[in-house]
Protein backbone atom coordinates (compact mmCIF):
# COMPACT_ATOMS: atom_id res chain seq x y z
CA UNK A 1 0.00 0.00 0.00
CA UNK A 2 1.56 3.55 -1.00
CA UNK A 3 -0.20 6.12 0.86
CA UNK A 4 -0.86 9.73 -0.49
CA UNK A 5 -0.83 12.78 1.65
CA UNK A 6 -4.46 13.96 1.82
CA UNK A 7 -7.57 13.44 3.27
CA UNK A 8 -11.00 13.81 1.48
CA UNK A 9 -14.20 14.93 3.08
CA UNK A 10 -16.08 12.46 5.72
CA UNK A 11 -19.04 10.71 3.55
CA UNK A 12 -21.24 7.49 3.09
CA UNK A 13 -23.25 6.38 0.09
CA UNK A 14 -25.24 3.00 -0.26
CA UNK A 15 -26.29 1.73 -3.78
CA UNK A 16 -28.40 -1.12 -3.17
CA UNK A 17 -28.01 -4.07 -6.57
CA UNK A 18 -31.91 -4.34 -7.01
CA UNK A 19 -35.16 -3.22 -5.49
CA UNK A 20 -36.08 -6.07 -4.67
CA UNK A 21 -32.96 -6.86 -2.07
CA UNK A 22 -33.71 -2.92 -0.29
CA UNK A 23 -37.14 -3.70 0.27
CA UNK A 24 -36.19 -6.67 2.18
CA UNK A 25 -32.69 -5.71 3.57
CA UNK A 26 -33.43 -2.19 4.46
CA UNK A 27 -35.66 -2.67 7.18
CA UNK A 28 -33.76 -5.45 8.38
CA UNK A 29 -30.42 -3.50 8.83
CA UNK A 30 -31.90 -0.84 10.60
CA UNK A 31 -33.80 -2.96 13.01
CA UNK A 32 -29.91 -4.85 13.46
CA UNK A 33 -28.23 -1.40 14.00
CA UNK A 34 -30.85 -0.63 16.48
CA UNK A 35 -30.35 -3.36 18.25
CA UNK A 36 -27.12 -3.20 18.34
CA UNK A 37 -27.24 -0.15 19.88
CA UNK A 38 -29.50 -0.75 22.85
CA UNK A 39 -27.63 -4.37 23.15
CA UNK A 40 -24.26 -2.45 24.02
CA UNK A 41 -26.20 -0.13 26.95
CA UNK A 42 -28.05 -3.23 28.50
CA UNK A 43 -24.31 -5.34 28.59
CA UNK A 44 -23.11 -2.24 30.56
CA UNK A 45 -26.17 -2.23 33.39
CA UNK A 46 -25.99 -6.11 33.71
CA UNK A 47 -22.34 -5.36 34.35
CA UNK A 48 -21.21 -7.79 31.57
CA UNK A 49 -19.49 -5.19 29.58
CA UNK A 50 -17.55 -2.19 31.34
CA UNK A 51 -18.65 0.69 29.79
CA UNK A 52 -20.33 1.99 26.84
CA UNK A 53 -19.23 4.98 24.40
CA UNK A 54 -21.51 6.39 22.28
CA UNK A 55 -23.44 9.40 20.81
CA UNK A 56 -27.18 10.90 21.73
CA UNK A 57 -29.17 13.18 21.41
CA UNK A 58 -30.24 15.80 24.35
CA UNK A 59 -33.49 14.18 24.60
CA UNK A 60 -31.78 10.54 24.50
CA UNK A 61 -29.27 11.48 27.29
CA UNK A 62 -32.09 13.21 29.37
CA UNK A 63 -34.23 9.85 28.97
CA UNK A 64 -31.36 7.49 29.69
CA UNK A 65 -30.42 9.70 32.95
CA UNK A 66 -33.64 9.41 34.28
CA UNK A 67 -33.99 5.77 33.97
CA UNK A 68 -31.01 4.78 35.57
CA UNK A 69 -31.48 6.95 38.70
CA UNK A 70 -31.08 5.07 41.84
CA UNK A 71 -28.54 2.41 40.78
CA UNK A 72 -25.12 2.76 40.73
CA UNK A 73 -24.51 3.80 36.49
CA UNK A 74 -23.97 7.34 35.41
CA UNK A 75 -24.38 8.56 31.98
CA UNK A 76 -21.75 11.06 32.06
CA UNK A 77 -20.95 13.97 28.68
CA UNK A 78 -17.71 14.17 27.29
CA UNK A 79 -17.94 16.25 24.94
CA UNK A 80 -20.68 17.89 22.17
CA UNK A 81 -20.27 16.46 18.67
CA UNK A 82 -21.38 17.54 14.76
CA UNK A 83 -24.12 16.01 13.94
CA UNK A 84 -23.76 12.72 11.46
CA UNK A 85 -26.64 10.85 10.34
CA UNK A 86 -24.55 7.88 8.96
CA UNK A 87 -20.86 6.64 10.01
CA UNK A 88 -17.85 8.60 10.77
CA UNK A 89 -14.72 7.09 10.64
CA UNK A 90 -13.08 9.76 12.90
CA UNK A 91 -13.87 12.43 15.74
CA UNK A 92 -15.17 15.96 14.03
CA UNK A 93 -14.64 19.03 15.93
CA UNK A 94 -18.25 20.66 17.03
CA UNK A 95 -18.71 24.00 15.89
CA UNK A 96 -20.86 26.34 18.28
CA UNK A 97 -23.85 27.27 17.56
CA UNK A 98 -24.70 24.08 15.15
CA UNK A 99 -26.66 21.31 15.34
CA UNK A 100 -24.93 18.77 18.23
CA UNK A 101 -25.21 15.36 19.61
CA UNK A 102 -23.66 14.60 23.35
CA UNK A 103 -20.82 12.18 23.07
CA UNK A 104 -21.35 10.58 26.45
CA UNK A 105 -20.05 7.45 28.60
CA UNK A 106 -22.44 5.45 30.37
CA UNK A 107 -20.40 3.64 33.19
CA UNK A 108 -20.30 2.15 36.34
CA UNK A 109 -19.73 5.29 38.87
CA UNK A 110 -16.55 3.79 40.52
CA UNK A 111 -15.34 3.86 36.53
CA UNK A 112 -16.06 7.64 36.39
CA UNK A 113 -12.75 9.02 37.13
CA UNK A 114 -10.87 6.89 35.93
CA UNK A 115 -12.77 7.90 32.56
CA UNK A 116 -12.51 11.68 33.13
CA UNK A 117 -8.83 11.53 33.76
CA UNK A 118 -8.14 8.92 30.82
CA UNK A 119 -10.82 11.75 28.40
CA UNK A 120 -8.93 14.49 29.30
CA UNK A 121 -5.55 13.04 28.59
CA UNK A 122 -6.68 11.43 25.65
CA UNK A 123 -5.14 8.13 26.79
CA UNK A 124 -6.52 5.64 24.20
CA UNK A 125 -5.05 2.89 25.64
CA UNK A 126 -6.93 3.53 29.38
CA UNK A 127 -10.00 4.55 27.30
CA UNK A 128 -9.97 0.60 25.42
CA UNK A 129 -9.81 -0.85 28.74
CA UNK A 130 -12.36 1.01 30.27
CA UNK A 131 -14.46 0.30 27.13
CA UNK A 132 -13.58 -3.88 28.24
CA UNK A 133 -11.02 -4.17 25.07
CA UNK A 134 -8.77 -7.22 24.04
CA UNK A 135 -5.26 -5.61 24.35
CA UNK A 136 -4.21 -6.90 21.26
CA UNK A 137 -6.92 -4.66 19.46
CA UNK A 138 -5.94 -1.55 21.52
CA UNK A 139 -1.98 -2.47 20.54
CA UNK A 140 -3.14 -2.74 16.72
CA UNK A 141 -5.68 0.56 17.56
CA UNK A 142 -2.47 2.30 18.99
CA UNK A 143 -0.46 0.97 15.98
CA UNK A 144 -2.08 1.81 13.11
CA UNK A 145 -4.94 4.81 14.00
CA UNK A 146 -3.15 6.42 16.37
CA UNK A 147 0.50 6.38 15.37
CA UNK A 148 0.50 5.65 11.43
CA UNK A 149 -2.59 7.72 11.47
CA UNK A 150 -5.16 5.36 9.85
CA UNK A 151 -8.44 6.28 9.21
CA UNK A 152 -9.53 2.75 8.38
CA UNK A 153 -8.41 -0.23 9.46
CA UNK A 154 -9.69 -2.62 6.54
CA UNK A 155 -6.73 -3.15 4.90
CA UNK A 156 -4.10 -3.48 8.62
CA UNK A 157 -7.09 -6.37 9.68
CA UNK A 158 -6.16 -8.07 6.55
CA UNK A 159 -2.40 -8.57 6.77
CA UNK A 160 -2.28 -11.81 9.16
CA UNK A 161 -5.32 -13.36 6.20
CA UNK A 162 -9.42 -12.84 5.99
CA UNK A 163 -10.14 -16.19 7.20
CA UNK A 164 -11.66 -16.69 10.64
CA UNK A 165 -15.37 -16.93 11.96
CA UNK A 166 -17.89 -14.33 10.89
CA UNK A 167 -18.23 -12.42 14.76
CA UNK A 168 -14.91 -10.65 13.92
CA UNK A 169 -16.30 -8.92 10.55
CA UNK A 170 -16.58 -5.77 10.72
CA UNK A 171 -16.62 -4.42 7.06
CA UNK A 172 -20.22 -3.86 7.24
CA UNK A 173 -19.89 -1.23 9.97
CA UNK A 174 -20.77 1.52 7.66
CA UNK A 175 -24.20 0.05 8.21
CA UNK A 176 -24.12 0.03 12.15
CA UNK A 177 -23.91 -4.19 11.16
CA UNK A 178 -21.51 -5.56 13.38
CA UNK A 179 -21.36 -7.67 16.89
CA UNK A 180 -18.50 -6.01 19.01
CA UNK A 181 -17.79 -2.77 18.69
CA UNK A 182 -14.10 -1.93 18.22
CA UNK A 183 -11.98 -2.27 15.68
CA UNK A 184 -10.59 -5.77 15.86
CA UNK A 185 -6.70 -6.35 15.27
CA UNK A 186 -7.40 -8.97 12.60
CA UNK A 187 -10.15 -11.52 11.41
CA UNK A 188 -9.26 -14.40 13.31
CA UNK A 189 -9.12 -12.67 16.80
CA UNK A 190 -9.77 -15.18 19.61
CA UNK A 191 -10.84 -12.20 22.28
CA UNK A 192 -13.04 -10.68 19.64
CA UNK A 193 -14.91 -13.69 18.47
CA UNK A 194 -15.30 -14.28 22.39
CA UNK A 195 -16.86 -10.91 23.16
CA UNK A 196 -18.80 -10.62 20.05
CA UNK A 197 -20.41 -14.87 21.33
CA UNK A 198 -20.78 -13.20 24.74
CA UNK A 199 -23.24 -9.90 22.50
CA UNK A 200 -25.17 -12.05 20.51
CA UNK A 201 -25.70 -14.96 22.86
CA UNK A 202 -27.22 -12.43 25.49
CA UNK A 203 -29.21 -10.67 22.40
CA UNK A 204 -30.69 -14.25 21.62
CA UNK A 205 -32.17 -14.80 24.76
CA UNK A 206 -33.18 -11.22 25.50
CA UNK A 207 -35.26 -10.98 22.46
CA UNK A 208 -33.40 -9.89 20.09
CA UNK A 209 -33.13 -13.24 18.12
CA UNK A 210 -34.59 -12.06 14.49
CA UNK A 211 -32.15 -9.47 14.71
CA UNK A 212 -29.33 -11.52 15.72
CA UNK A 213 -29.69 -14.07 12.92
CA UNK A 214 -30.05 -11.30 10.69
CA UNK A 215 -27.00 -10.06 11.71
CA UNK A 216 -25.13 -13.36 11.69
CA UNK A 217 -25.93 -14.09 8.08
CA UNK A 218 -24.77 -11.10 6.74
CA UNK A 219 -21.15 -11.06 8.69
CA UNK A 220 -21.45 -14.95 7.28
CA UNK A 221 -21.97 -12.99 2.97
CA UNK A 222 -18.83 -12.78 0.82
CA UNK A 223 -17.57 -8.91 1.20
CA UNK A 224 -15.12 -7.10 -0.79
CA UNK A 225 -13.29 -4.01 0.43
CA UNK A 226 -11.08 -2.32 -1.93
CA UNK A 227 -9.63 1.40 -1.64
CA UNK A 228 -8.03 4.21 -4.35
CA UNK A 229 -6.98 7.62 -3.75
CA UNK A 230 -9.19 7.84 -0.69
CA UNK A 231 -12.36 6.27 -2.02
CA UNK A 232 -13.22 2.67 -0.42
CA UNK A 233 -15.76 0.55 -2.23
CA UNK A 234 -17.45 -1.79 0.36
CA UNK A 235 -19.47 -4.51 -1.94
CA UNK A 236 -22.02 -7.39 -1.07
CA UNK A 237 -24.26 -9.69 -2.52
CA UNK A 238 -27.03 -6.90 -2.10
CA UNK A 239 -25.05 -3.34 -2.24
CA UNK A 240 -22.42 -1.36 -2.42
CA UNK A 241 -21.24 0.85 0.26
CA UNK A 242 -18.93 4.60 -0.90
CA UNK A 243 -16.94 6.33 1.57
CA UNK A 244 -14.07 7.55 2.83
CA UNK A 245 -11.03 5.91 3.73
CA UNK A 246 -6.62 6.45 3.58
CA UNK A 247 -5.17 7.66 0.53
CA UNK A 248 -3.54 5.30 -1.63
CA UNK A 249 -1.99 5.79 -5.03
CA UNK A 250 -2.48 1.94 -5.58
CA UNK A 251 -5.54 -0.21 -5.42
CA UNK A 252 -5.83 -2.19 -2.35
CA UNK A 253 -8.20 -5.33 -2.16
CA UNK A 254 -9.33 -7.21 1.06
CA UNK A 255 -11.37 -10.30 -0.23
CA UNK A 256 -13.50 -11.87 2.49
CA UNK A 257 -14.58 -14.91 1.97
CA UNK A 258 -17.99 -15.77 2.84
CA UNK A 259 -20.10 -19.08 3.77
CA UNK A 260 -23.88 -18.19 3.15
CA UNK A 261 -25.46 -15.99 0.50
CA UNK A 262 -29.10 -14.32 0.17
CA UNK A 263 -31.08 -15.24 -2.28
CA UNK A 264 -31.44 -11.24 -2.83
CA UNK A 265 -27.57 -11.26 -4.07
CA UNK A 266 -26.92 -10.39 -7.40
CA UNK A 267 -25.99 -12.81 -10.05
CA UNK A 268 -22.15 -12.54 -11.23
CA UNK A 269 -18.89 -13.18 -12.52
CA UNK A 270 -16.53 -11.74 -9.89
CA UNK A 271 -16.08 -12.15 -6.05
CA UNK A 272 -18.53 -11.16 -3.83
CA UNK A 273 -20.72 -12.33 -6.46
CA UNK A 274 -21.87 -15.97 -7.72
CA UNK A 275 -23.17 -16.86 -11.44
CA UNK A 276 -26.38 -17.92 -10.66
CA UNK A 277 -27.42 -19.22 -14.13
CA UNK A 278 -24.05 -20.71 -14.67
CA UNK A 279 -24.85 -24.53 -14.17
CA UNK A 280 -27.32 -26.59 -11.76
CA UNK A 281 -26.50 -25.44 -7.90
CA UNK A 282 -25.48 -29.13 -6.98
CA UNK A 283 -23.20 -30.12 -9.87
CA UNK A 284 -20.79 -26.85 -9.17
CA UNK A 285 -17.50 -26.08 -6.66
CA UNK A 286 -19.58 -23.33 -4.64
CA UNK A 287 -22.10 -25.88 -3.57
CA UNK A 288 -19.87 -28.39 -3.09
CA UNK A 289 -17.35 -25.93 -1.23
CA UNK A 290 -20.54 -24.87 1.19
CA UNK A 291 -21.00 -29.01 1.90
CA UNK A 292 -16.74 -28.94 2.99
CA UNK A 293 -17.93 -26.03 5.02
CA UNK A 294 -20.24 -27.88 6.74
CA UNK A 295 -17.58 -30.85 7.72
CA UNK A 296 -15.19 -27.95 7.72
CA UNK A 297 -14.27 -28.68 11.71
CA UNK A 298 -15.33 -31.85 12.28
CA UNK A 299 -13.09 -33.20 9.45
CA UNK A 300 -10.12 -31.90 11.06
CA UNK A 301 -11.11 -33.21 14.36
CA UNK A 302 -13.12 -30.12 16.42
CA UNK A 303 -16.21 -30.33 17.29
CA UNK A 304 -16.76 -26.07 16.18
CA UNK A 305 -15.19 -23.62 14.18
CA UNK A 306 -14.24 -21.54 16.82
CA UNK A 307 -12.03 -24.26 18.40
CA UNK A 308 -10.36 -25.08 15.22
CA UNK A 309 -9.92 -21.56 14.33
CA UNK A 310 -8.40 -21.21 18.50
CA UNK A 311 -6.10 -24.12 17.68
CA UNK A 312 -5.15 -23.74 14.42
CA UNK A 313 -3.87 -19.40 15.15
CA UNK A 314 -1.91 -21.61 17.87
CA UNK A 315 -0.10 -23.59 15.33
CA UNK A 316 0.48 -20.43 13.02
CA UNK A 317 2.40 -18.41 15.76
CA UNK A 318 4.65 -21.21 15.89
CA UNK A 319 5.96 -20.62 12.29
CA UNK A 320 6.11 -16.66 13.14
CA UNK A 321 10.12 -16.75 13.19
CA UNK A 322 10.56 -18.41 10.15
CA UNK A 323 12.08 -16.91 7.04
CA UNK A 324 9.04 -15.97 5.10
CA UNK A 325 10.77 -15.49 1.83
CA UNK A 326 12.16 -18.71 1.37
CA UNK A 327 10.23 -21.74 -0.32
CA UNK A 328 8.94 -24.64 1.85
CA UNK A 329 7.95 -27.87 1.26
CA UNK A 330 5.38 -28.80 3.60
CA UNK A 331 3.77 -32.25 4.51
CA UNK A 332 1.14 -32.81 7.36
CA UNK A 333 0.60 -36.09 8.52
CA UNK A 334 -3.68 -36.12 9.08
CA UNK A 335 -4.76 -33.49 7.49
CA UNK A 336 -8.25 -33.74 7.37
CA UNK A 337 -9.45 -31.68 4.72
CA UNK A 338 -6.29 -29.33 4.41
CA UNK A 339 -7.59 -26.51 6.48
CA UNK A 340 -4.61 -26.51 8.37
CA UNK A 341 -2.18 -26.22 5.23
CA UNK A 342 -4.60 -23.67 3.54
CA UNK A 343 -4.17 -21.73 6.31
CA UNK A 344 -0.01 -21.72 6.31
CA UNK A 345 0.22 -20.35 2.71
CA UNK A 346 -2.33 -17.67 3.03
CA UNK A 347 -1.12 -16.48 6.12
CA UNK A 348 2.27 -17.74 7.15
CA UNK A 349 4.68 -19.30 4.43
CA UNK A 350 3.30 -18.42 1.20
CA UNK A 351 5.95 -19.82 -0.91
CA UNK A 352 5.16 -23.01 -0.44
CA UNK A 353 4.19 -26.03 -1.50
CA UNK A 354 1.41 -28.40 0.33
CA UNK A 355 1.49 -32.12 0.53
CA UNK A 356 -1.12 -34.40 2.84
CA UNK A 357 -1.60 -37.78 4.00
CA UNK A 358 -5.52 -38.52 5.34
CA UNK A 359 -6.48 -42.02 5.80
CA UNK A 360 -10.31 -41.54 5.67
CA UNK A 361 -11.73 -41.46 2.33
CA UNK A 362 -14.38 -38.88 2.86
CA UNK A 363 -12.23 -36.40 4.01
CA UNK A 364 -9.83 -36.59 1.59
CA UNK A 365 -12.53 -36.12 -1.17
CA UNK A 366 -12.83 -32.96 0.03
CA UNK A 367 -9.04 -31.50 -0.22
CA UNK A 368 -9.73 -30.67 -3.95
CA UNK A 369 -12.20 -28.36 -2.77
CA UNK A 370 -10.14 -26.56 0.02
CA UNK A 371 -7.00 -25.67 -2.19
CA UNK A 372 -7.97 -23.93 -5.24
CA UNK A 373 -6.38 -21.25 -6.20
CA UNK A 374 -3.11 -22.68 -3.76
CA UNK A 375 -0.03 -24.15 -4.65
CA UNK A 376 0.07 -27.78 -4.00
CA UNK A 377 2.03 -31.09 -4.29
CA UNK A 378 0.59 -34.31 -3.46
CA UNK A 379 -2.06 -35.25 -1.34
CA UNK A 380 -2.33 -39.42 -0.28
CA UNK A 381 -5.45 -40.91 0.77
CA UNK A 382 -2.93 -43.65 2.96
CA UNK A 383 -2.30 -44.70 6.18
CA UNK A 384 1.10 -42.54 7.27
CA UNK A 385 2.54 -45.71 7.87
CA UNK A 386 2.19 -46.99 4.42
CA UNK A 387 6.22 -46.72 3.65
CA UNK A 388 5.63 -47.92 -0.14
CA UNK A 389 4.15 -44.26 -0.48
CA UNK A 390 5.73 -42.06 -2.57
CA UNK A 391 5.98 -39.19 0.06
CA UNK A 392 8.24 -41.80 1.92
CA UNK A 393 10.64 -41.05 -1.18
CA UNK A 394 10.52 -37.11 -0.43
CA UNK A 395 12.56 -34.88 1.64
CA UNK A 396 10.26 -31.61 3.12
CA UNK A 397 11.17 -28.53 4.67
CA UNK A 398 8.28 -28.56 7.29
CA UNK A 399 6.50 -31.84 8.80
CA UNK A 400 3.94 -31.42 10.59
CA UNK A 401 2.30 -34.37 13.05
CA UNK A 402 0.68 -34.90 16.19
CA UNK A 403 2.96 -37.36 18.14
CA UNK A 404 0.01 -38.97 19.53
CA UNK A 405 -0.27 -40.89 16.11
CA UNK A 406 3.50 -42.57 16.72
CA UNK A 407 1.45 -44.77 19.93
CA UNK A 408 -1.08 -45.56 17.43
CA UNK A 409 1.03 -48.69 15.73
CA UNK A 410 3.69 -51.26 16.03
CA UNK A 411 6.63 -50.82 17.57
CA UNK A 412 8.58 -51.53 13.92
CA UNK A 413 5.97 -48.55 12.04
CA UNK A 414 7.07 -46.22 15.17
CA UNK A 415 11.46 -47.33 14.56
CA UNK A 416 10.70 -46.90 10.66
CA UNK A 417 8.84 -43.10 10.80
CA UNK A 418 11.01 -41.59 13.15
CA UNK A 419 14.36 -42.82 11.68
CA UNK A 420 12.89 -41.06 7.97
CA UNK A 421 12.19 -37.83 10.34
CA UNK A 422 15.21 -37.78 10.85
CA UNK A 423 16.52 -38.12 7.93
CA UNK A 424 14.20 -36.05 5.85
CA UNK A 425 12.47 -33.32 7.75
CA UNK A 426 13.89 -30.17 8.13
CA UNK A 427 12.15 -28.48 10.45
CA UNK A 428 9.40 -30.65 12.76
CA UNK A 429 5.89 -28.81 13.76
CA UNK A 430 4.55 -31.22 16.81
CA UNK A 431 1.27 -30.62 17.92
CA UNK A 432 -1.60 -31.96 19.87
CA UNK A 433 -5.21 -31.17 21.08
CA UNK A 434 -7.72 -31.11 23.59
CA UNK A 435 -7.76 -34.71 25.86
CA UNK A 436 -3.86 -35.86 24.53
CA UNK A 437 -2.84 -32.89 26.64
CA UNK A 438 -3.33 -34.19 29.58
CA UNK A 439 -2.31 -37.41 29.23
CA UNK A 440 0.06 -38.43 31.98
CA UNK A 441 3.14 -41.15 31.82
CA UNK A 442 2.93 -41.09 28.03
CA UNK A 443 6.26 -42.45 26.91
CA UNK A 444 6.01 -42.77 23.24
CA UNK A 445 7.21 -41.47 20.52
CA UNK A 446 10.29 -39.83 23.00
CA UNK A 447 11.12 -43.42 24.31
CA UNK A 448 11.84 -44.89 20.83
CA UNK A 449 13.52 -41.41 20.03
CA UNK A 450 15.97 -42.19 22.92
CA UNK A 451 16.38 -45.26 21.48
CA UNK A 452 17.73 -44.41 18.00
CA UNK A 453 19.73 -41.86 19.97
CA UNK A 454 17.31 -38.70 18.21
CA UNK A 455 16.52 -35.68 20.19
CA UNK A 456 13.83 -32.77 19.27
CA UNK A 457 15.72 -29.40 19.96
CA UNK A 458 12.78 -27.38 20.40
CA UNK A 459 12.86 -23.60 18.72
CA UNK A 460 10.06 -22.32 19.45
CA UNK A 461 6.28 -23.35 21.53
CA UNK A 462 3.03 -21.73 21.97
CA UNK A 463 0.13 -23.19 24.31
CA UNK A 464 -2.93 -23.29 26.05
CA UNK A 465 -5.32 -25.40 27.59
CA UNK A 466 -6.93 -26.85 24.48
CA UNK A 467 -3.59 -26.73 22.54
CA UNK A 468 0.14 -26.96 22.21
CA UNK A 469 2.73 -26.86 19.18
CA UNK A 470 6.37 -26.82 19.38
CA UNK A 471 8.40 -26.28 16.33
CA UNK A 472 12.34 -27.36 16.11
CA UNK A 473 14.70 -29.97 14.81
CA UNK A 474 15.67 -33.38 15.39
CA UNK A 475 19.60 -34.13 15.73
CA UNK A 476 21.49 -37.02 16.43
CA UNK A 477 22.72 -37.47 19.49
CA UNK A 478 26.17 -39.16 19.92
CA UNK A 479 26.36 -40.61 23.67
CA UNK A 480 29.71 -41.11 25.25
CA UNK A 481 30.93 -44.32 26.47
CA UNK A 482 32.26 -44.21 30.20
CA UNK A 483 34.36 -47.01 31.54
CA UNK A 484 34.06 -47.47 35.44
CA UNK A 485 37.45 -47.77 37.13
Amino acid sequence: MIRLDFVLPEWTRIIWNSNDAKLIWESRIREISNAFLSIEKKLVLQGIKPSWLTSMTEVEYEETTNSIQNTNFVLYILNKTPISNSYISSSQNYVEGQPYNYRVVLTHKNNLEDWKTAWGDNDNLSIGRLLGFPDCCQKFFQKYWVDQKFLDTSWPMSLDGTQGPKECNILLRWLGVRAVSHLPCSFNCKETYSIARTNIDWAISNGYSQEMEWLEEMLDWPIQWSALHGIAEIRTPILKISARTDATADLVVVDRPGFSYPKEGSSGTKFPYINKAKSIITNNNAFKRSILLEKQWLDNGFSTFEAMSHSHQILLETLNDLDKTKQYNIIDFGCGNAELLKSIQQTKLKNSKLHGVEIDADRFSRIKYNTVNLTIGNFYNSNMFDFSAEWFNEKYDLVIIMPGRLTECTQEQRTIFLTWLNQNAKIILWYAYGDWIGKTNVEEPWKTMNTLNIEFIKKHSVSSSECFAQVGTLTRVIKKQFQIL
